[in-house]
């Protein structure tokens, strides 16, 4: 019993999206193309869903500041741009 739920877990973790979610964006012209490589990377997540950048978006530490992500059935820690202080 437990090789198959090991054996299903490795397979999930092996799991390859094949191409990217698109994402909306609004003020294109005013962002760093930078924060477009940021956002481009986070929609290969495995689970994104659904994402958007803001007009005002700047690079991030994993998302862009300004970038919105959406996961299915996911949480993703790193996925905040972390914009304090």
């Amino acid at each position: 019993p437990l090789a198959i739920l090991a054996n299903k877990l490795i397979e999930e973790i092996n799991f390859v999206r094949p191409e990217a979610i698109t994402y909306k964006t609004w003020g294109d012209e005013n962002i760093d193309p930078a924060s477009h490589v940021q956002m481009q990377q986070a929609c290969s997540l495995p689970n994104a869903y659904g994402a958007a950048l803001m007009p005002d978006a700047h690079v991030g530490y994993g998302l862009p500041i300004g970038g919105v992500l959406a996961l299915d059935n996911a949480i993703c820690p790193y996925a905040v741009g972390v914009d304090i202080a």
